[in-house]
Order: C-alpha cells, then structure tokens, then sequence
C-alpha cells in the first residue's frame, strides 16, 4: 500500500493543527504542550503593565486560541485544569516567582459571568464540558456531515435510527468515549436541561411522537405514561399519527394494544385536544431548538452561563421565571414567589400565612397567586412564563391532573383557567438551591397577617 501511494511510514501520535492526533487525552503528558504554551504568553511582567479589564481579556483570549481545540475533542484531567487555573490565577492577582498577592476575591466567583457577578474569567472545566455538550447538539443538527455518517456506520442504534449506541464504551475511540462519557454526566441535565430545547414540528418524520418534546413542556410520555405504555409502536413519528391537514382522530385506535378504557379514554381526548392545533408541512424539515438563544442555536457561552454556582439558571429570552415555595409547620403555613426576567432582575414578589395541611398544599396555592400577579402586570402580551417549583410532588400534580388530589382541586381548576389566559406556561423543578430567594419570601410570610404582593 506505501509503494501504491508512495508515502511515507510514520508512527502515532502525530501533531495536525496541533493537536497529536493518536495520543492518549488521558496522560499529562498529552497536556503539556498547552500548558508550556499558556506560561508563556501569561507572562508574570504583563500583569503589571495591564489594567483589571485588559488582563481578563488577555487571560479569555489565550483560553481561546491555544485550548479551544483540545477542549473540543477531549476530557482535560483535572491536574492539567489545576495547573492552569494556578497560572491564570498567578497572572489575574499580579503574583510573581517568591511573592504572591493576597486574592481579594474566590476564584469560582472570579469565574462566573459578569451578569451573575463574575469577572467573566472563562471556567475551564465549565467550558470543557459545554465543547464536549456542542457536539450532541451538532449530531441532531447536522444531518448530512460527514463525521455523523461515520458515527452512525460504527456506533449507530438498530432501535433508534436517529440516535447512537453508549453501550459498550471500551469499544468506542478514544475522542468518542469521552464525547460520550460527557453526555452521560450528572451535572449535563441542570446545564443542558430538557427545558432548553424543543422541536419546531416540520413534516414530523424525525420527530419521535411520544419521547422528545414537541407539544408542551415534556415528553407525552411522562405527561401521559398510561398511554404511552398501551401504545402499539412506541417509537412512532409525529408523521405517523398526522396528516397534513391536522390530527387524525379516527385512527386513534390502531396506535393501542386495546381498548381504552374510560378514564384512559379520557386521557386520550385530553391528549387529542393538546396536539389538535399541529398541522404538519410536508415540504419542511423537523427542526431541533434551543430554547436560551433568540435564534434557536445552541451557543457555548449560554451553556456556561446556565451552569454558573449561582444554582438559580435565568429564563431565556422571551420568557419570565417565577420561583415558588410554600412551608408548612404544626399549627401554620406560608408560601411565598419571587419573578424574576432573563438578567435576574426582580419583576414582582409576594408572600403570606395561608391555611393549609401541609407544605405541599401551601405550595399549590402559590402557583394559583403567582399566575394571578403575573396576569395583572400584562406580561402575558409579549412574555411566556417558567412557574419554579420546589417540591416533585406538586410538579407531578401540575403537569399530570390525574395524580391530582381531590382536595385541591378548586385550586387547580382555577389555574388551569388562569394558564389560558397567559400566553405560554411551563412547569419546572428548582436545583436543591435555586429555590433560595422564594424561600426567603416564605420566612417572612409567617409573620405577616395580610398576603404582601409588589410589582413593578
């Protein structure tokens, strides 16, 4: 074959466009070009003749050029991010070589966005996970590249055609385990949530019917298990349940294993009603979405910005958020909302004593008011609505009427007439503290006698 070519022999790892292609991302010493490289264009004499702003923009440029590549394509170990985290903090506090400068400020909050607080330092690990996240988002997105045809033919799914196996890994490249490995990280969901994306319905042909989110705020699955679970092809397009003037009612049927019994029958309505507005467009293709950028583009930087330690992750643009939470002790309860816009500013807040059994009935009656005051200020013209919730028991009752308690259901009838009064509402679960500032409001509801509401 060399004689037929006429090339020449060589041996991995080899070095194109930098990167040692063959090497193994794993050993330090894969990293120690880039860390040699950042040394020295983080010089310990430029810091002094820099302002603050200059040496932040130096630090985020030099992040930029030589670690880009790497970042994209492979897990850093964390004694590389250490070791150069240790260089930018040396740079950005003016420490040199036996004299070093007292930190005014912890490195983690150094690193947050400006909008959250920071000083915009890029966080490493941060960033390398959110290049590593980019590429499941490009697997979707780009249908004919060539790299995805080549992912496809070696790791595809048999079951799912449109996606690939993560079984296996030992089987895997090097480059693609990790990809993987970074899909499967805990932290990944609260980063790149399924809040942040949703599918514009085209021709309906890529779009799983019952698995992704396409109508509302989660897949039809969990909004309607029961069904799902008598579906006769569970893994059936938006296409094959829709014709281009609009549901098909009549064909129902066939789609389940039996004969829908009469509260499953009721569901089945409520799930026609839901989808019935839909109509497909034969000529256009399915289009996945990012929910956090105006363009519908998954973007670095707004990755990042969700996964900043503030736990509190702000709306994307278009929407407002309302944090809610209720508490209940032995012979009182209270409950409590802030509202806050895209910047994190607060828009509204309220809190109060309320009569209730316990924390989660306190909490369902915060749904009902903060609905009320979002719907007097005239948000709903322009705004849609993310209602924050802190307890998984009362999402499960928001997004399912069938778990819904008979004793709260005068509550709830009034917000399911209240959510059709607002453009758009969508249900969430706080982190364990981005529910912080609503509780806050709930300690100082117990001592007020008359419900406190504010607007501006």
């Amino acid at each position: 074959m060399v004689a037929i070519c006429t090339c020449k022999i060589g041996s991995l790892p080899i070095n194109y466009l930098g990167i040692p292609l063959g090497a193994n991302p794993k050993k330090i010493a894969t990293w120690e070009q880039i860390v040699d490289r950042v040394k020295k264009k983080l010089s310990s004499w430029m810091s002094r003749t820099l302002s603050w702003a200059g040496t932040v923009v130096l630090i985020n440029v030099v992040l930029s050029f030589l670690l880009i590549f790497f970042m994209s394509l492979f897990n850093a170990p964390v004694t590389i991010i250490k070791n150069i985290d240790k260089i930018r903090r040396n740079f950005f506090w003016g420490n040199t070589e036996g004299k070093n400068k007292m930190a005014k400020v912890d490195w983690n909050i150094v690193c947050k966005p400006k909008v959250k607080g920071g000083a915009g330092v890029v966080n490493l690990g941060v960033k390398n996970k959110a290049l590593l996240a980019k590429w499941s988002w490009r697997f979707e997105i780009e249908k004919e590249a060539l790299w995805r045809k080549v992912i496809l033919a070696k790791y595809g799914s048999k079951v799912q055609r449109w996606h690939f196996k993560m079984t296996n890994p030992k089987d895997m490249s090097s480059v693609w385990r990790g990809i993987v490995k970074n899909f499967k990280d805990v932290v990944m969901p609260k980063w790149v949530g399924v809040e942040s994306f949703y599918w514009q319905i085209g021709n309906g042909r890529t779009v799983l019917f019952g698995i992704v989110i396409w109508c509302g705020n989660m897949p039809l699955k969990q909004g309607f298990p029961r069904l799902f679970r008598l579906a006769r092809h569970k893994e059936s397009s938006v296409a094959d349940l829709f014709r281009s003037a609009g549901l098909c009612r009549d064909d129902w049927n066939e789609f389940f294993t039996r004969s829908l019994l009469g509260r499953e029958e009721v569901m089945r309505r409520e799930l026609a009603e839901r989808v019935s507005g839909m109509v497909l467009i034969p000529d256009m293709e399915d289009k996945l979405c990012w929910a956090n950028d105006k363009n519908d583009e998954c973007r670095i930087d707004t990755i990042i910005s969700n996964s900043a330690a503030s736990f509190w992750r702000p709306p994307p643009h278009g929407w407002l958020k309302f944090n809610v939470c209720g508490v209940a002790k032995e012979d009182r309860a209270s409950y409590g909302g802030v509202l806050r816009d895209k910047e994190g500013v607060a828009r509204a807040l309220f809190s109060g004593s309320v009569v209730a059994n316990d924390a989660d009935m306190a909490e369902t009656g915060a749904i009902k008011v903060a609905l009320e005051v979002f719907l007097v200020m005239n948000w709903k013209i322009n705004d849609s609505l993310f209602i924050e919730l802190g307890s998984l028991m009362v999402f499960s009752w928001c997004v399912n009427k069938v778990m819904r308690p008979w004793s709260l259901q005068a509550i709830f009838a009034s917000t399911d007439r209240d959510m059709l009064k607002a453009r758009n509402v969508v249900f969430l679960v706080a982190d364990e503290k981005g529910n912080e500032l609503a509780s806050s409001s709930v300690i100082a509801g117990f001592n007020r006698e008359n419900m406190f509401k504010a607007w501006w």
